[in-house]
């Protein structure tokens, strides 16, 4: 008592005796909802598990997986059946395809197959009517017997069904043609020509005229007064051939000289042609300008003067010179004393043997030094002064 008298209970006792929740529980209390509660309390675990059994989401689920689980695919709004292998669209909606039935596979649907028995695989797959071997007699609508050549398929209302006839018995055909009424008279050309025994013709398609074909009796009696021409015409032809014969001999004769000639000269060979060692001179080149023992040719291909040399008698021992307009000979200066340079430069080192010439003197800038071997020779009555 003392429990049930604390503040929690008493409220929560408040809340139980408002009139709604008296009759809820009544309710409740009922025979069928205690059986039906009763029912759930055995099956809590299915219940907890339903989780498990039916999901919703947009990828397909990947983890507790059990036959017959079902997924609501939101990305696609469809809803699937795991099969033990797969989600595949449940056949009770919409989206469900033929190809989600177990015994059925398709692959590359094509226009115009269907679906044929394959007894090696045990399913129902997609394939041509040839290769599903499907004729005529495989359709419900139709009945076959006795097929002979010719008959055709015609509708059958008695049995609604088409059958195999005969054109006679199909109604395509009669016994024998029977043609009555008024016929037009052939055209006046054609009846004309039927009457000349001397031609045979051919009549257009319109039946409006002809067009003549002589007989062979009439060809005969055209061409007999040209015979003798025909002959005379022959005996010409035969001795044509026979000079076409002999022109054809020459030319064969000629095309044989031609082939094999054998040229001497400039040119020699008598199939590869070879131009001979100094055959080409200078009359046969292409140079422009005029070739004479004061031009040289050029690099492309033109004549052209050489510069003249002024004349080289009485000028032994002198330089050739030029004041850029005029060529001339000049002597060099071996004897001159003075200088712009301001100075005079030798060696200081004599490497070599050396003699001042006789009735000479030498001058050096010193210090001097004479390499091991070698000597200065002063003749007699020369000076060599080192300065």
């Amino acid at each position: 008592m003392n429990t049930l008298g604390t503040a929690d209970v008493v409220t929560d006792m408040n809340t139980l005796g408002t009139a709604g929740n008296v009759t809820a529980m009544n309710t409740l209390g009922t025979a069928t909802n205690v059986t039906n509660m009763a029912s759930v309390a055995a099956n809590i675990t299915g219940v907890n598990s339903f989780a498990d059994k039916y999901r919703v989401q947009a990828s397909a689920p990947s983890s507790s997986l059990d036959d017959g689980d079902l997924w609501y695919d939101t990305a696609n709004d469809a809803m699937k059946v795991y099969n033990g292998t797969n989600w595949v669209s449940s056949a009770g909606f919409a989206s469900f395809v033929i190809s989600d039935m177990t015994d059925v596979t398709v692959t590359s649907v094509a226009d115009n197959e269907v679906l044929a028995w394959d007894s090696s695989s045990s399913k129902w797959i997609n394939q041509t009517p040839s290769e599903a071997s499907i004729d005529v007699s495989d359709l419900a609508d139709t009945t076959i017997t006795s097929v002979a050549d010719n008959e055709v398929l015609a509708y059958d209302n008695s049995s609604s069904k088409w059958i195999n006839q005969t054109a006679a018995e199909s109604g395509l055909a009669t016994s024998a043609h029977n043609h009555t009424g008024t016929y037009e008279a052939a055209n006046a050309n054609i009846q004309s020509h039927i009457a000349d025994a001397d031609k045979h013709g051919e009549i257009d398609d319109a039946a409006t005229g002809t067009t003549d074909l002589w007989s062979a009796s009439k060809i005969n009696i055209l061409t007999s007064g040209n015979t003798t021409s025909i002959s005379a015409n022959t005996a010409a032809i035969s001795v044509n051939t026979a000079a076409i014969s002999a022109n054809t001999a020459a030319i064969s004769t000629n095309t044989a000289k031609v082939t094999n000639a054998t040229h001497t000269g400039d040119v020699t060979g008598s199939t590869a042609l070879t131009i001979a060692a100094d055959a080409v001179d200078i009359a046969m080149l292409s140079a422009t300008g005029t070739a004479s023992a004061t031009t040289f040719l050029r690099g492309d291909n033109t004549w052209t003067a050489v510069d003249a040399l002024p004349s080289q008698s009485g000028n032994a021992g002198k330089y050739l010179t030029t004041n850029a307009t005029t060529a001339s000979w000049a002597t060099l200066d071996t004897d001159a004393n003075t200088t712009t340079k301001g100075l005079y430069e030798h060696e200081h080192t004599i490497d070599a043997n050396y003699s001042i010439a006789s009735g000479s003197n030498a001058l050096s800038a010193g210090p001097i030094t004479i390499d091991t071997g070698n000597s200065v020779t002063v003749p007699t009555g020369s000076t060599w002064v080192i300065v």
